[in-house]
């Protein structure tokens, strides 16, 4: 069983045969998320749930946040995860001059994750295929996203397509696109 057709793709390439591949997404369990889709929101609020590595391609967001901020000067993105990157993330920002803008919330539980959803506006998750070949599978967080109500923007990585449809679920964007994000 393979979590997305992109991923069954990987399977097939590595010589399993098409005909016992069978795609099995991974689901959330919606219970979990009760009274977040009718919460209010901060009209200004962007959210990232995801660890601080290259994958996640949290650089691109940093690099498209003052863009952003030209025309919605209160906007801020909450980061909930940690990593190897954190302190070269934290610099970016610094450097970007934005660091007033961005929340580097650490590792957080899931109490607290989800109050995240409920106060965001949009959900972005803008991952990459990392130099060393890392990369995402389904991204599970923006099918958490898309079930308390918010909108999700990503990139047009891997297996992120079969849970985000372009335009109806969601928007893509290529990868390490700043501009686009």
């Amino acid at each position: 069983t393979v979590n997305t057709a992109f991923t069954g793709n990987k399977v097939k390439m590595n010589g399993c045969s098409e005909d016992k591949i069978k795609i099995l997404p991974v689901g959330i369990i919606t219970s979990e998320y009760d009274g977040i889709r009718n919460a209010t929101p901060d009209p200004y609020s962007i959210l990232t749930v995801g660890r601080l590595v290259e994958k996640k391609g949290h650089e691109y967001m940093l690099r498209a946040l003052p863009s952003i901020l030209e025309k919605y000067p209160a906007a801020h993105w909450n980061i909930a995860g940690n990593g190897h990157l954190d302190a070269k993330l934290k610099e970016l920002a610094r450097e970007l001059n934005i660091s007033d803008h961005v929340a580097f919330l650490g590792q957080c539980d899931n109490a607290i994750v989800k109050k995240l959803y409920a106060s965001a506006a949009v959900f972005v998750l803008p991952s990459v295929t990392a130099p060393n070949g890392d990369m995402e599978g389904q991204g599970l967080v923006l099918q958490e996203a898309q079930y308390c109500g918010v909108p999700v923007v990503s990139t047009l990585h891997n297996g992120i397509p079969d849970g985000v449809k372009d335009g109806e679920t969601g928007y893509l964007v290529p990868e390490k696109d700043s501009g686009a994000l």
